[in-house]
C-alpha cells in the first residue's frame, strides 16, 4: 500500500502565560508554586495525599501554617480573586482564616484575610480590620468534604462563590490591602506575624490556592470550580490538531492505520476522551469502520477498515476540544480503488502503464500475452544472417 504525504504546515510556537495569574501554589508535593513565589512549611504543616487534584496542605489548627517569602500579595485597592479548596469539619469558635496578607496594624482596611465567620458553618468571612464582610448561608462549609472558596473585588464590590456558584456579595466601600507581611495560607495575617492570640487557624486541608490580579467573573470563577488544579487562561488557544497523512489504498487491502498529532499549547487541559476521530464524507452506502486504537491525546491513532464492496474516496476528521470549550480539527483523506493497479494510478507520482499492459487495463489479458509473446520471441530470434 502507497501512502501520500500531506503538505505538512509548520507550526509557530506561541509562547502564553496564565492569564492574570499570578500565585499558584498545587501543593501536589511540596511548597513548589507553579506560577508565583514557594510557600514555606511552618509549624507542622505538612502535604499529603488525597487532595482535591493530587496532594494537599494539611494544617492542624493550632499554629501550622505556609507563607510566600517576598511575595506579599495584591496591595492598594486593585482588584484581585482568590480561588482555594478547603476540606475540614471545624470552624474555630472566633472563626477561621484560610489565607491572608497585609499589615498587623490597626489602620483602617490593611489587610486582606479569608475564611468562616465565627460561630457559623456555612458562612464566609473577609476581613480587612476596621471592617468584615460576610457571604450569604445554605451550605454547610465544614462537613469535611472538599469545598471550592473564590472571592472577587473589582474596586466597588465584593463577590464570595463558593462550589462554583455566586455565594454573595458586599460594597466595602475602601480596600487599603497594606503590603507588609508576607502571604499566608492557613490562617491570618495577624496570627501568622501580628503575635494575635485568637485562634482562627484552619483545621483540615487547603489545596490548590490561586491568586489573580483582576477580579475573575462568574463564568471564570465556575471553570476553576470544573478544573481543579487548573488555572483560568483568558489567551486560552484552541489546540492545534493534524490529522496525519492521506492514503491510497484498495478493497481488498484491509485496514489503513490513521496517526495524528494534538498540541495543546503547554496548557494541559485535553483528556483522551475530548480527542475524536471521525467519518465526514464516504460513498453512498458505506459500511466503512473507524476505531480508535490509542488512549495518548497527543498522539492519536485509528484503525480505518473501507468498505470491500465500494471504491471511491473517504474524508477523515480529528477533533480534539479542551477543557475551556476551544477546539481544533484538521482532516485527511483515504481514497479506495477498486485494485492494487488501480490505486498506483492515484499516485501523484506515477509515471504509467508497464509496457506490458499494452491496452493499459491493470489485467494480464490475451493481447498483452501476445505483445509479451512477441517481443520474447523478437529477442529470441536471428534479425540477421549470424557469422561463425
Amino acid at each position: 500500500m502507497q501512502k501520500v504525504c500531506l503538505i505538512t504546515l509548520s507550526l509557530i510556537a506561541v509562547s502564553i502565560a496564565n492569564a492574570t495569574i499570578v500565585q499558584h501554589l498545587t501543593f501536589d508535593v511540596d511548597g513548589t508554586a507553579s506560577v508565583g513565589t514557594d510557600a514555606t512549611l511552618v509549624g507542622g504543616a505538612t502535604i499529603v495525599t488525597g487532595g482535591k487534584a493530587a496532594g494537599a496542605l494539611s494544617l492542624d489548627g493550632i499554629d501550622d501554617y505556609a507563607t510566600t517569602i517576598g511575595y506579599k500579595g495584591i496591595g492598594g485597592s486593585d482588584p484581585r480573586t482568590i480561588s482555594l479548596w478547603v476540606k475540614t469539619a471545624v470552624n474555630q469558635s472566633a472563626g477561621t482564616f484560610f489565607i491572608g496578607w497585609g499589615d498587623v496594624g490597626s489602620g483602617a482596611r490593611v489587610r486582606y484575610d479569608l475564611g468562616l465567620q465565627g460561630g457559623t458553618t456555612d458562612q464566609m468571612r473577609l476581613e480587612l480590620n476596621s471592617g468584615g464582610f460576610t457571604s450569604a448561608t445554605g451550605t454547610t462549609i465544614t462537613d469535611n468534604t472538599w469545598h471550592h472558596l473564590a472571592l472577587t473585588w473589582d474596586g466597588t464590590t465584593v463577590t464570595f462563590y463558593l462550589d462554583g456558584n455566586p455565594y454573595g456579595t458586599a460594597a466595602p466601600g475602601t480596600v487599603n490591602t497594606v503590603l507588609t507581611e508576607d502571604v499566608v495560607i492557613g490562617t491570618g495575617i495577624r496570627q501568622a506575624f501580628g503575635g494575635n492570640t485568637t485562634a482562627r487557624w484552619t483545621d483540615g486541608l487547603i489545596d490548590d490556592v490561586q491568586i489573580y490580579d483582576e477580579a475573575l467573573d462568574a463564568a471564570k470563577i465556575e471553570f476553576l470550580y470544573n478544573n481543579p488544579g487548573n488555572p483560568y487562561q483568558d489567551n486560552d488557544l484552541d489546540p492545534a490538531v493534524d490529522a496525519g497523512l492521506n492514503y491510497i489504498t484498495w478493497l481488498d487491502n484491509g485496514t489503513v492505520p490513521l496517526a495524528g498529532t494534538v498540541d495543546d499549547h503547554g496548557e494541559a487541559d485535553i483528556a483522551n476522551a475530548d480527542v475524536v476521530w471521525s467519518i465526514e464524507t464516504s460513498p453512498a452506502g458505506s459500511a466503512a469502520v473507524l476505531t480508535k486504537a490509542s488512549t495518548d491525546w497527543a498522539n492519536p491513532t485509528a484503525d480505518f477498515t473501507p468498505d470491500t464492496t465500494l471504491a471511491g474516496g473517504y474524508t477523515i476528521r480529528l477533533t480534539a476540544t479542551d477543557t475551556s470549550g476551544q477546539s481544533g480539527t484538521d482532516t485527511l483523506v483515504v481514497q479506495v480503488a477498486d485494485n492494487a493497479c488501480q490505486a498506483a494510478q492515484l499516485d501523484p507520482e506515477w509515471t504509467g502503464f508497464s509496457i506490458y499492459d499494452v491496452n493499459e487495463n491493470c489485467i494480464i489479458d490475451l493481447p498483452d500475452v501476445t505483445a509479451f509473446a512477441i517481443k520474447w520471441l523478437g529477442e529470441s530470434s536471428l534479425s540477421e544472417p549470424l557469422a561463425y
